[in-house]
């Protein structure tokens, strides 16, 4: 089959899990003899993607990627008024003719059978789902955040209705677009939000790529992490925990909501309660002497990924974590995957509102036991005490699990090995992908346009035209509304963000 997949960013430069999932989905499908093509952005400032950058493992596996669509969004932040605010938040999420002109192209000449949409965010999504919609293509998206309400919030409903369909509410723009979510809770989180989601859905985690020949635990190949007998067993009668330097590793962005201030404040907790421990012990004093790296039976944090990196390397500093926890920064994935396979638990204090959270996902399939907070999406898919720890997403929850690990008191190797056996027999990669597939290509009946840009170019209507007309319309709709209110009005189908809104 010829598969279309749009999404404003792609591999090798990435924000988040979705840009991944793209990539890994592009890959599997074209393995598998479809022949794929990639709409994509070659990306702005920092992220843009130079030629010798450009070849993925999915190009490689033979998938069409094309870096041609415009993206305005993730350019060096600026200083603007809100009325610049507003004009630049349109174009990032309703229209750009640039490209919603380019989609009708690649529909025409390309002629997909079936089209997947994951991120729309910068590359003037609304349009562009109004052009699928009326080329009568079957498409869905792929959501891994809640994207649909980044489209329709903080403009006037009289922008929205440009493009939605005649006597439809702007607030069910997206309630006859088949869509995949990677969680129930993503798909109840939009809903809070007042926007009417299509009840033809694929709740489904996206199942994890694993490099071929990766050490797994348990499987008997180098890299088992399981202790030997006499490792197991302790020596000269001192528990096993307490000769074991447990580590751990923290992966994603280095922002606040993904959890960094938790896991440094945790592990300076418990760092301060072992040197409490050992100056209170004469004989764990003599064995822990050693300043500046962590005591035995002790612990250590591997840091993955870029963001506040100057910032939360200051922190651990006045922490007094120098020598517990080490950052790495952005590193390719065999090298986290690696690293994930050979540790003791996965630390994942996200944001309640995370909508999945694949990388605690990527643990579990390596056989890292998870300790994610228990209102991410994530915990949706694992059991807690069986494949992983679930906390509240507080300071003293977080160390309280660390501190179960580093005592011995929850056995994170038997975890480990349950949550990759659920994993592979639940949700491995291909399982996901068989699922996708299926449901991407799966026969419907294309709903009906008021003005269809047949993308066999045999319509009444002029299809280019059509597109500019829109945009013109919506953009005096958008100019009027900020000459009248001057962007305070109510008439939202979305609020404004707020201390509710997801970061």
């Amino acid at each position: 089959m010829r598969l279309l997949l749009i999404s404003n960013l792609f591999p090798p430069k990435i924000l988040g899990g979705y840009e991944l999932a793209a990539h890994d989905l592009a890959q599997a499908l074209a393995e598998r003899g479809h022949t794929v093509r990639v709409l994509t952005s070659a990306g702005t400032g920092a992220l843009a993607v130079s030629p010798d950058e450009s070849e993925t493992d999915a190009s490689r596996a033979g998938v069409d990627v094309r870096r041609e669509l415009r993206l305005t969004a993730y350019g060096p932040a600026m200083e603007l008024t809100r009325e610049e605010e507003l004009k630049l938040h349109f174009e990032h999420m309703i229209s750009q003719p640039v490209n919603s002109h380019l989609v009708l192209e690649t529909l025409r000449e390309f002629q997909p059978d079936a089209v997947q949409v994951f991120n729309v965010i910068g590359i003037g999504g609304a349009a562009l789902l109004d052009v699928l919609r009326h080329s009568g293509v079957p498409f869905s998206l792929n959501l891994g955040d809640a994207i649909p309400v980044e489209v329709l919030r903080e403009l006037p409903r009289a922008v929205h209705d440009v493009y939605a369909a005649p006597g439809v509410a702007a607030e069910a723009f997206f309630a006859d677009i088949p869509l995949v979510a990677v969680s129930s809770k993503l798909a109840t989180e939009i809903s809070r939000f007042g926007v009417e989601l299509s009840g033809d859905r694929l709740i489904v985690p996206r199942g994890i790529r694993v490099p071929a020949g990766l050490t797994r635990r348990g499987s008997g190949a180098a890299g088992e992490t399981a202790l030997p007998a006499s490792a197991a067993e302790g020596t000269a009668g001192v528990p096993a925990a307490a000769q074991r330097t447990f580590r751990f590793v923290f992966a994603s962005v280095l922002f606040a909501h993904k959890g960094v201030d938790l896991v440094l404040d945790a592990a300076a907790a418990l760092l301060g309660e072992a040197t409490e421990a050992s100056k209170a012990s004469a004989a764990s004093a003599a064995s822990q002497a050693s300043a500046g790296s962590p005591a035995s039976g002790a612990f250590t944090v591997d840091m993955f990924g870029a963001g506040d990196d100057a910032f939360y390397r200051r922190r651990a500093e006045e922490l007094g974590l120098s020598g517990v926890v080490r950052f790495h920064g952005n590193v390719d994935r065999a090298v986290l995957y690696d690293s994930l396979a050979t540790a003791d638990a996965f630390l994942f204090p996200t944001a309640e509102r995370e909508a999945l959270g694949q990388v605690g996902l990527q643990a579990a399939a390596l056989g890292c036991t998870p300790i994610v907070t228990a209102q991410a999406g994530v915990s949706e898919w694992l059991s807690d005490e069986a494949h992983c720890l679930k906390i509240d997403r507080t300071v003293e929850s977080l160390a309280e699990a660390m501190r179960r690990v580093v005592a011995g008191e929850v056995d994170v190797d038997t975890l480990g090995r349950r949550a990759q056996r659920l994993m592979n027999e639940n949700y491995s990669f291909e399982t996901y992908v068989d699922a996708v597939f299926e449901f991407m290509t799966r026969p419907r009946t294309a709903a009906a346009a008021s003005a269809h840009l047949d993308v066999e170019g045999d319509s009444d209507i002029d299809s280019e035209s059509d597109i500019d007309d829109k945009d013109k319309k919506a953009r005096r709709v958008l100019s009027a509304w900020l000459a009248e209110t001057r962007g305070v009005s109510d008439d939202l189908v979305v609020p404004r963000r707020s201390s509710e809104w997801p970061d």
